[in-house]
């Protein structure tokens, strides 16, 4: 069963198609790999499907409804953005709880969600510091925290893994993948294609504002012409995808 449908989306900026008819379908409990190198059109697709950047043509469904305009539906949707945002003169535990306020967190389920963020992302020093005065490991580290206090059906998280430790990012695909025990769905946007590998059931391999192959690894395979081989990475079957596009 699909959580999620993208039919025909384009979105230009000026002269620049950023996305060129993307479709692809997203199952129910997967954690998916949203591939491709910088400029591949991405974040702006993340950013269609959560509603903060308008297209000119195409549709977006969430579990079978029509996700344009329909706030009850896009709050359903959480999100990690690559750039960090938040308030700069509240303190980092300031801005879990009033992020958790906005999101409609019950009081209980913050406490308990709070205390388990803190102690996975290892916050738990950094909650009285103002968010300028930290790594950028550890502002990640707080967005991570606040989109987790939100109740979803699916979780966006756009190169989630940037500037966090090797400990940290085992961390974090364990929370990804107790979201997915939950049979909920994480869709994660990164060019780290050995990272996504560790995790993703499926993937969408996007590439100047073109879907290059979509589905799990043996369909990618089958995408991208090799013959049925074992021992075949899914590297390289997206450097041949990939290059197939650039000579295009």
């Amino acid at each position: 069963m699909s959580i999620l449908q993208v039919k025909n989306l384009s979105k230009s900026f000026g002269t620049v198609q950023a996305l060129k008819g993307v479709s692809f379908t997203v199952r129910s409990g997967t954690v998916v790999g949203l591939i491709g190198p910088n400029g591949a059109g991405k974040t702006t697709l993340l950013k269609c499907i959560l509603g903060l950047v308008r297209y000119e043509r195409g549709e977006i469904f969430l579990d079978g409804r029509p996700l344009a305009g329909r706030k009850e539906l896009a709050a359903q949707i959480s999100y990690i953005p690559e750039q960090p945002v938040y308030y700069e003169e509240l303190t980092v535990e300031e801005n879990l709880s009033l992020y958790a306020m906005l999101a409609g967190t019950p009081r209980r389920e913050f406490a308990e969600k709070k205390a388990m963020l803190v102690k996975e992302l290892d916050l738990a020093e950094h909650l009285k510091k103002l968010p300028d005065q930290l790594s950028k490991g550890n502002r990640q580290k707080m967005m991570i925290a606040m989109a987790f206090f939100k109740r979803f059906q699916m979780l966006l998280a756009d190169e989630p893994f940037s500037g966090l430790d090797p400990v940290m990012i085992r961390r974090l695909k364990d929370l990804f993948l107790a979201v997915k025990e939950e049979e909920k769905t994480v869709l994660i946007s990164t060019h780290l294609l050995d990272l996504a590998q560790t995790i993703c059931d499926d993937y969408i391999f996007l590439d100047h504002g073109n879907i290059l192959a979509a589905g799990n690894r043996e369909e990618i395979r089958r995408a991208a012409g090799i013959p049925g081989k074992e021992g075949v990475s899914l590297e390289e079957a997206y450097l041949k995808l990939l290059g197939r596009s650039e000579g295009s």
